[in-house]
């Protein structure tokens, strides 16, 4: 069967009117043009984000030091890397613009995530683009990961009893996303200082995290951590466990603490013994039900774990692969101003790698330069002039799929 789609070069023939997507009501961006490359050469590129105080812009607070990340601007023009941020930006956009469409506070942020990495200008060895920065973008979701994982891996790896740690509360409504996230911050922001007035000061980092239960329409909040010690983990679940449920008969949550303790150290499941009768109608009036609260080794994965996203963007569901723009926009306006990492106890120690010396090749880079623009019908970024592709993603079905089913 002939296959009458055009090729990437016919597409952007002199005759073809392209143009980047334009968005009403926002500012044109400025374009990274390899004209002018005289005056270029003395005067930086503009930056279209420009830095706000704002904990929204990937801020990592500590008890220690207050540390902002940046994102390196440029990576190695790796081919691979960047069919991997193709399928980033593929998705990037739809799940953008449904957001933009919503009438919210982050309507702006959302159309800055649809312009997230829209030019990539290849100088030389390099491939550099524009980042909105934003939490929710998948584009600068990877950057981030992996610059937490290079700033805080060198640490962790240095704690050899480590353990994952996962504090929940029970499913909340939108109207009370707010008041349970206030509460989860001042009961652990006490018990540190509980632990730290006992002389067992905690150490360790921690990730708030929200998932979305369509079915219900509840979202559920919770801590992720990595803590140094197994020791310090008990404590957490157990002051963290009477701090949300202050209303209900101490000693028989007592019992229940203890008991599940003694079972699950003999190896016992916890699922069947915490569906006992004696427990099974106490634990429905319980905001911190003990059977979700869990710490485990910590290993690569885990690690690897707490530093992904703050929210999952997909559903469980066979039939529903994305959340619903509007349960996602209910997320972002709660996480706002809101730390979604914290290390504490301890200050980082990283790597820090030589600056190199380049020399005449940045003059060299500038002259090889070439500019590619994400080109939505081919779901990749197209040198306008040359027609080539800049990497060798193609949508499978399984992407075409997830996109045909973000609503």
């Amino acid at each position: 069967m002939k296959n009458d789609k055009k090729t990437p070069k016919e597409f952007c023939s002199p005759n073809q009117n392209i143009n980047p997507v334009k968005v009403e009501g926002s500012t044109p961006k400025t374009s990274f043009g390899s004209k002018n490359q005289e005056k270029c050469k003395q005067v930086a590129t503009p930056n279209p984000y420009p830095k706000k105080p704002s904990l929204d812009k990937l801020e990592i607070t500590s008890e220690l030091s207050l540390d902002s990340l940046e994102f390196d601007r440029s990576c190695e023009y790796d081919r691979e890397k960047l069919t991997k941020r193709a399928r980033a930006k593929f998705f990037n956009n739809n799940i953008a613009i449904s957001l933009a469409n919503l009438k919210s506070s982050l309507k702006e942020k959302y159309w800055d995530t649809y312009h997230c990495s829209h030019r990539v200008v290849v100088r030389g060895p390099e491939a550099k683009s524009k980042f909105c920065k934003n939490r929710w973008c998948l584009i600068c979701n990877r950057i981030r990961t992996a610059q937490l994982i290079q700033k805080y891996n060198l640490t962790l790896e240095s704690w050899e009893e480590k353990v994952f740690l996962t504090l929940t509360v029970k499913n909340c409504t939108a109207g009370n996303l707010r008041d349970t996230l206030d509460k989860m911050h001042t009961y652990f922001t006490e018990i540190k200082d509980s632990e730290r007035k006992a002389d067992r000061n905690l150490v360790g980092i921690r990730k708030l995290e929200i998932t979305y239960n369509r079915t219900e329409d509840t979202y559920h909040p919770h801590f992720h951590f990595i803590l140094e010690s197994a020791l310090s983990a008990e404590k957490v679940i157990e002051k963290w466990i009477y701090k949300f449920n202050e209303g209900v008969c101490k000693k028989t949550l007592a019992r229940l603490i203890f008991s599940l303790q003694e079972k699950l150290k003999g190896g016992s499941s916890k699922s069947n013994f915490i569906q006992l009768p004696e427990f099974k109608e106490f634990r429905k009036g319980l905001t911190a039900d003990p059977q979700f609260q869990d710490f485990k080794p910590a290993d690569e994965k885990s690690v690897k774990e707490l530093f992904k996203y703050f929210t999952k963007l997909t559903s469980n569901s066979s039939k529903d692969k994305f959340i619903s723009p509007a349960a996602l926009d209910i997320i972002f306006q709660n996480l706002t101003n809101r730390r979604a990492f914290q290390p504490f106890g301890f200050i980082a120690h990283q790597e820090v790698a030589a600056p190199e010396n380049k020399g005449d090749d940045k003059t060299e880079a500038w002259i090889d330069e070439m500019e590619y623009e994400w080109i939505k019908e081919y779901s990749n970024w197209v040198n306008i002039s040359t027609g080539d592709t800049l990497s060798d993603y193609q949508p499978s079905e399984e992407d075409l799929r997830k996109q045909g089913a973000l609503k």
